[in-house]
């Protein structure tokens, strides 16, 4: 009993100071800012989609060990931790910049929350404020999960509900949402075995990702990596199994126009996405506020501090 208590100590040590103030995350946010580069630049594109993976690649543990949710502590020996090393190495040297009164898993997510609001179009009907409902208080664990727990690109509808909606809690809307971050970047070989941006826009966290499920005709094609779906109009878009399963039965189809509609009902939240941007942001942001809250206590939201 005294080595377990002992082992969780050693685990659960937590690199943020109770002098934290919200001058000290808005000094966080530029350093974030200025690492990512214009909204516009190439260099953000590339910043944008790996900090989401990587957030959520830090989130997506929870559940699935002892050492699991965020916590700041990303398995490096992983191959499917490869394509985010560079963000991590980024956030490192904020985190040292920030002299430690920030912990590393806050930083990851305020990271996320920051790329996800910046890219969101001018004039669009925002249904969501990551940033000034941001809460702080996410402790850094040392020792990190050592299992690859990320949901299978290539596996169907039921890999989405056991890996996302029941290991982390989230409803049917929530997973339907959550799903549409892709939007942000896209595919890369090194993390999943395919490539390829995942809409017409992935420099934009715009409901672009929902149309054209709607707008497009998908191709099922048999990768190196196994099954994916790309677009038949040379843009180069693909998509996962796992994000087509969504939309529908994709078990014995060669196109999504000859594929029944997938039965569980999350094509009828698609749908919704796609004509309504405002409620997917309610409902994105409810699952980042989840996904992103798991197993911590304590949380103080930012506003409370002070300056």
């Amino acid at each position: 009993m005294i080595r377990k208590v002992f082992v969780c100590v050693l685990v659960c040590i937590a690199t943020l100071s109770s002098a934290l103030t919200q001058r000290d995350v808005e000094t966080a946010k530029g350093l974030i800012r200025k690492v990512a580069g214009p909204v516009d630049s190439n260099q953000f594109l590339q910043f944008a989609g790996r900090m989401l993976q990587l957030w959520f690649h830090d989130c997506d543990t929870f559940g699935a060990t002892f050492n699991g949710g965020p916590n700041g502590c990303v398995n490096s020996q992983s191959g499917a931790n490869a394509g985010v090393l560079g963000i991590i190495s980024s956030l490192n040297q904020i985190h040292s910049q920030m002299r430690g009164v920030i912990s590393k898993a806050d930083l990851i997510v305020l990271g996320a929350s920051c790329v996800i609001m910046d890219s969101i179009p001018k004039g669009s009907p925002v249904g969501m404020d990551l940033l000034g409902n941001f809460m702080t208080g996410r402790p850094d664990k040392t020792v990190c999960d050592l299992q690859n727990v990320l949901p299978n690109p290539t596996g169907g509808v039921s890999t989405v509900q056991q890996a996302v909606s029941v290991r982390l809690g989230l409803t049917k809307a929530e997973t339907v949402a959550l799903m549409g971050a892709h939007t942000l970047g896209g595919a890369h070989t090194s993390i999943s075995g395919f490539t390829g941006p995942f809409d017409d826009t992935p420099a934009v966290f715009d409901n672009t990702y929902y149309t054209s499920f709607l707008t497009k005709q998908w191709i099922r094609q048999q990768g190196q990596a196994g099954v994916f779906w790309s677009a038949n109009d040379n843009s180069g878009t693909i998509r996962f199994n796992v994000d087509m399963a969504l939309a529908i039965d994709t078990t014995n189809c060669r196109t999504n126009n000859g594929c029944p509609v997938q039965p569980q009902g999350t094509m009828d939240w698609i749908k919704l996405f796609a004509s309504d941007a405002a409620q997917w942001h309610q409902n994105f942001a409810s699952a980042f506020q989840k996904i992103s809250s798991n197993g911590i206590r304590g949380l103080v939201p930012v506003k409370q501090l002070r300056a």
